[in-house]
């Protein structure tokens, strides 16, 4: 078996062109009749651009308010103050657009078997291969398959993908395009389909041994029966043997078989996967036929050994030990590259929020791409893994078995949801058997991990303080999952005691724009802690409940021995969603990060209480150049026991610091200076200091160099704006000229603004508040520079 990546060397337009569907032509009554518009070899392609995968091309529109789709809002949870569903996407309209690709088959190769495969395509697409019909799949969200070999010539083949973004399966920025990795996989007669091989753990934590269930099933794609050895090996790190297993099948022609062991492990030959000490394993599986000792390697599994236990009254287990779970909801877009996240990005997000001790995250609300399941399992990050839509109907069954499929074989990846805040049916009396339904689908795939649904006390119309109407089907999930509605966990934990309970969606992120101290809603400028929020801001009920909303509700999650623990809604920013800002804003600041991945105040909350580091953090921000010996407060995310506060020297006296609060200090007189804080924790002291910058001076532009699991030639920089001390000015907001370097191509840039509407592709960017991102590829050493070119 050869895997070989599919991403390089695309043509794409964006144009509804010929064929617009299987129907079209001669091609819907004549196989191999489609040699006309985009699927046509004779198709001229001097106008269409050449582009690498993953790619969003959604993202290169312009942002757009007005559209006649405002229908339904109302029955979309927390989508009132949104005025239209594309604003709830983020304002981009999305447009039905081509991909075309050309590759070599050699004669040589004609007889293996090929399979292309999509990690994913946003969404509804058809697929050719050489001017004939394929396929064609709907979802954008899973991944999914085809054989093609029948359609494989010797020589040049070409392969066309429309792609119709249009409808949409969420209600945030969607994107649109082939935006995961692409794969052709070159198959002997005997193969191991992507997904259909399963590791399945079970530790015994009294004799210190595991037993590893391994499986596969084996596809005879010849027309001769096959008598066949399956071998299993598995390998540490270290590429050192640890055990193996032989198992003899007969696979009749044109069928398929299942190869099935159990490997036992001993004391002393194993260490355990944790997110502290991600340990990983490799199973090698090699299919022998008897007769002629021909031997085919097929796909690697990397694997954990570890054990997840959810119990009613304490919470979460891992490997025997209580853990609680720390995690953050994320969506799949990121700034200057939409949905179609380069790996290194996907990395590089990972790692800024681990470093606030999250250890969990939630794929927001969708399958997962392989990417990030690897990535979690090599970084020590727990995940929640997330079907689209809670239903037995065919399609929705066929979704949830990819997302079982896909995960099954990660350590990280510790709960399935079967859905989110279904409020048309999370009540009622026929979802029990939806829910008995999809638990059996779950077990036959995997006996290991439990599974929940986020369920909201809402039914589109009415709100509920507890969680009584949705008894019926909360009972039948192995875990209850909770999104929102503090005022019900204890009333639900009393009515059954022996339900596991975990908090799937939790609003604790503060939901304010980074660097952002006043709210100006003409701008999109939401800062959650101004007192004036309720005179600045038309939206009077959702700016209220934002007030402290993260520290409140992280609060009340911590104090419970019973919680599992939570996922805040979110970790980083994302398209869509602008609550509780109106246009011009078409991003959330929901996120701890922004859609940059840079720091928010809220991050050294989180961090403070999360993490171990000692923890200060000041804000607001010390340049305060209008209103000289304005009154301010000023605030303090620490986790001392005490902390005091100085502006110039002069203090503004000591305050004792709450677990799990925040600290701050009213009337303080803005002087341009030094803001410091010194606080003690036991019998040490640390000292945090913001100071007023001086004018701008420079950019310092620097390569993000943390990535070193990822091995893409994609190079993420980070641009601050800085002063002659080189201290960041925090609220400079310059327009700034971005170079690339010989073979170095500039992918795509951002700056974290929510309201920004600046084109992603245009080599001229506004910073906002002192930063800007870059995102290039390069062929070789990457370089990117930058210089200012208006202070407007």
């Amino acid at each position: 078996m050869e895997k070989i990546l599919f991403d390089k060397g695309w043509k794409f337009k964006i144009e509804d062109l010929e064929p617009h569907c299987p129907e079209s032509g001669w091609g819907g009554a004549k196989a191999g009749a489609y040699d006309f518009g985009a699927t046509a070899k004779k198709c001229d392609e001097d106008d269409w651009r050449s582009v690498d995968l993953p790619y969003d091309y959604v993202r290169e529109g312009r942002f757009v308010l007005d559209t006649a789709d405002t229908e339904g809002m109302g029955n979309i949870p927390e989508m009132q103050s949104i005025r239209s569903r594309l604003h709830a996407g983020g304002c981009l309209e999305p447009k039905v657009a081509w991909f075309r690709k050309y590759f070599i088959v050699n004669k040589e190769d004609l007889d293996k078997n090929y399979v292309i495969k999509f990690d994913g395509v946003y969404r509804n697409c058809d697929v050719y291969v050489n001017q004939k019909y394929v396929g064609s799949y709907r979802s954008g969200y899973t991944y999914f398959y085809f054989e093609i070999s029948d359609f494989l010539v010797e020589g040049e083949n070409l392969i066309c993908v429309r792609v119709d973004p249009r409808e949409r399966e969420g209600w945030w920025y969607e994107g649109g395009g082939i935006y995961r990795h692409v794969w052709i996989y070159k198959y002997e007669e005997l193969m191991i389909l992507p997904y259909e091989n399963k590791v399945e753990v079970f530790l015994d934590e009294e004799k210190k041994k595991a037993d590893i269930t391994v499986s596969a099933q084996v596809v005879n794609r010849s027309y001769k029966n096959k008598d066949i050895t399956v071998s299993f090996l598995i390998i540490d790190e270290k590429n050192t043997k640890i055990a193996e297993s032989h198992v003899d099948l007969n696979v009749a022609d044109w069928e398929m078989e299942l190869a099935k062991s159990v490997i036992s492990l001993k004391e002393g030959s194993f260490e355990l996967w944790s997110v502290d000490n991600p340990v990983l394993y490799t199973l090698k599986t090699t299919i022998k036929e008897k007769d002629n000792n021909r031997s085919y390697r097929c796909e690697d599994v990397v694997f954990g050994i570890r054990k997840v236990e959810f119990t009613a009254d304490d919470g979460f287990y891992l490997n025997g030990k209580r853990l609680e779970v720390k995690g953050l909801c994320v969506h799949q877009d990121h700034s200057g590259v939409g949905i179609g996240m380069p790996d290194s990005v996907v990395e590089y997000r990972f790692r800024e929020m681990k470093k606030m001790g999250m250890n969990a995250i939630r794929s927001a609300h969708h399958q997962p791409s392989d990417v990030l399941l690897d990535l979690c399992d090599r970084l020590g990050i727990l995940v929640f893994s997330e079907n689209r839509r809670m239903s037995s109907a065919a399609e929705d069954i066929d979704q949830l078995r990819k997302v079982i499929k896909q995960g099954r074989n990660h350590p990280s990846v510790f709960l399935w949801g079967i859905g989110n805040e279904e409020i048309n049916v999370q009540h009622l009396d026929e979802t029990i058997k939806v829910t008995e339904r999809l638990k059996r689908e779950i077990r036959r795939l995997d006996s290991t991990r439990n599974f929940t649904s986020a369920i909201v006390c809402w039914d589109g119309k009415d709100r509920f303080e507890y969680a009584t109407k949705y008894f019926g089907v909360a009972q039948h999930l192995d875990v209850m999952g909770f999104n929102y509605c503090d005022t019900a966990w204890d009333d639900y934990h009393a009515h059954f005691p022996d339900q596991p309970v975990i908090i799937t969606e939790i609003d604790a992120a503060n939901s304010s724009a980074r660097g952002i101290y006043s709210t100006d809603e003409s701008k999109g400028h939401f800062f959650t802690l101004d007192p004036n929020n309720i005179s600045k801001c038309t939206d009077i009920q959702r700016v209220k409940k934002r007030f402290e909303i993260g520290e409140k509700f992280w609060g009340e999650t911590a104090k419970r021995q019973y919680l599992a623990g939570a996922f805040l809604w979110t970790g980083i920013d994302y398209r869509g969603e602008p609550t509780p800002m109106p246009w011009p804003a078409v991003s959330s600041t929901f996120g701890i990060l922004d859609y940059c991945g840079f720091r928010k105040d809220s991050f050294y909350y989180y961090q403070s209480w999360w993490g171990k580091k000692p923890t200060i953090h000041l804000f607001p921000h010390w340049n305060n150049p209008v209103n000289p010996r304005e009154m301010l407060t000023v605030y303090a995310y620490c986790n001392m026991d005490e902390i005091e506060l100085f502006v110039n020297g002069k203090s503004y006296g000591k305050k004792a610091v709450k677990s799990n609060w925040y600290v701050q200090w009213e009337n303080v007189v803005y002087e341009p200076g030094v803001l410091e804080a010194v606080g003690t924790r036991g019998e040490k002291e640390y000292c945090e200091k913001v100071v007023t910058t001086k004018k701008i001076d420079k950019l310092m532009v620097r390569k993000y160099e943390e990535n070193i699991l990822t091995s893409d030639n994609i190079s993420i920089w980070n641009i601050d704006v800085v002063d002659e001390d080189g201290r960041t000015v925090p609220n400079a907001c310059p327009l700034i000229r971005i170079a690339t370097g010989k073979g170095t191509t500039l992918i795509g840039a951002g700056n974290g603004n929510p309201s920004c509407h600046e084109s992603e592709l245009a080599c001229e960017r506004h910073a906002f508040n002192g930063k800007l991102q870059v995102i290039a590829s390069s062929d070789g050493e990457p370089l990117v520079e930058a210089e200012i070119i208006s202070f407007d």
